[in-house]
C-alpha cells in the first residue's frame, strides 16, 4: 500500500506516539513529581525533657510523635500546623494521674538566606531556620482519648520557638533537627524543652 501513495507521504513516524495537543497538556509524564506546589509535610520522633515545676510532678520515659504541614507564604517564609503527641509519668501517682499532652500549634517559621555565604548548591542543600508557634495543650489523663483534663492548668493555650536546620537529600526528601521550648500560657508551671528529628515529603525542592 506504501507503494501506492506519494513519495512525502511514504515516510511514517513510529517514534512517537500520535496525541492531541489537549491530551498532552492534561496527561503528565511518568517523571513529573506530582506535588501540592509549595507545600511539604513532615512526620517527626522527638525526646521530651520537662522543665520547671512539670518536672518535679512528672517524667517523660520515652518518645513523642509529631505530624506537621507548611506552606510558603512569602520569600524566605513559611505558615503551617504542628501536631504532637507525647507521655508522661507520674512521679506520684497517688496525687496526678499519668498523662499523655495532646498539643495543637499554628506555626511561623523563617529560613534565612545564606546562599551568599556558602553558594547556592550548599544553601539548597544546607538551611537554618527559626519558627515559634502559637495553639492548644490538652491533657489526657492515663493515656485515654476519653479522658481528658478539665483543670486549666493542665489543658490550656501554649506557645512554642525554637531553631534547627534542614538538609534536602534526593528525591524530594529532607530531614529537620531542631530545639525547642514550649510552655503554657496561663502558668510557666507546664513547661518542656523539645529534641525533634522530622522526615519533610512533597515539594521540597521548591521551599
Amino acid at each position: 500500500m506504501l507503494a501506492d501513495l506519494p513519495p512525502e507521504q511514504q515516510n511514517i513516524n513510529v517514534n512517537y506516539p500520535m496525541v492531541d495537543g489537549i491530551s498532552a497538556q492534561l496527561v503528565p509524564l511518568k517523571n513529573e513529581n506530582i506535588t501540592f506546589p509549595r507545600t511539604v509535610f513532615s512526620f517527626g520522633i522527638y525526646n521530651e525533657v520537662l522543665t520547671n515545676t512539670t518536672k518535679s510532678n512528672y517524667t517523660s520515659p520515652g518518645y513523642g510523635f509529631s505530624l506537621g504541614m507548611q506552606h510558603q507564604i512569602r520569600g524566605m517564609w513559611k505558615g503551617g500546623l504542628d501536631i504532637r503527641w507525647a507521655d508522661w509519668v507520674s512521679n506520684n501517682t497517688q496525687q496526678n494521674p499519668d498523662l499523655s499532652p495532646l498539643s495543637i500549634f499554628s506555626k511561623i517559621e523563617g529560613d534565612p538566606p545564606i546562599q551568599s555565604l556558602v553558594g547556592d548548591y550548599w544553601g539548597k542543600v544546607f538551611q537554618p531556620f527559626f519558627t515559634g508557634g502559637v495553639g492548644y495543650t490538652l491533657f489526657f489523663s492515663g493515656r485515654s482519648w476519653s479522658a481528658v483534663q478539665s483543670k486549666t492548668s493542665l489543658g490550656q493555650a501554649s506557645i512554642t520557638y525554637g531553631v534547627g536546620f534542614r538538609v534536602t537529600l534526593p528525591k524530594s526528601f529532607a530531614v529537620r533537627a531542631s530545639f525547642e521550648n514550649w510552655r503554657g500560657v496561663q502558668t510557666s508551671d507546664v513547661s518542656a524543652q523539645i529534641y525533634r528529628l522530622e522526615l519533610v515529603f512533597g515539594d521540597v525542592d521548591n521551599i
